[in-house]
C-alpha cells in the first residue's frame, strides 16, 4: 500500500508515529464515548461527558479533513466529511430531540 505522504518523501518512522497518534486519538475517544454512555442518564445529567467524547472524536475528524488538504489526499476527503457531518449530526439529534 503506498502511503498517502509518499510524494513528500515522508519518512517511515514519520509516518508510523502519525499513525500510532491516530491510533492514540481513536482510543481516547472510544473511551470518552463509554464514559459518555456510563454516566448519560438523558437531559439532566451526563452532557459534559458526552461533549467531551464528541469533541475528541470530531476534532479527529476534523483534522483528518485539514491533513487530507494538506497531502491532497481528496479520495479520502470525501469520507472523513461524511464521516464528521454524521457524528455532528448524531450529536445534535441526542441533543435537540426529545427524549419521550
Amino acid at each position: 500500500m503506498k502511503a498517502t505522504t509518499a510524494r513528500y518523501g515522508t519518512p517511515d518512522l514519520l509516518n508510523n508515529l502519525l499513525f500510532a497518534g491516530v491510533i492514540l486519538w481513536e482510543g481516547v475517544a472510544a473511551l470518552l464515548f463509554w464514559r459518555s454512555a456510563w454516566t448519560f442518564r438523558g437531559k439532566k445529567s451526563g452532557h459534559v461527558d458526552l461533549y467531551f467524547a464528541f469533541t475528541a472524536s470530531l476534532s479527529l475528524w476534523g483534522a483528518f479533513l485539514i491533513a487530507d488538504e494538506i497531502c491532497l489526499a481528496y479520495a479520502l476527503e470525501s469520507t472523513h466529511l461524511r464521516l464528521f457531518i454524521a457524528q455532528l449530526g448524531t450529536l445534535l439529534a441526542i441533543d435537540l430531540l426529545p427524549e419521550e
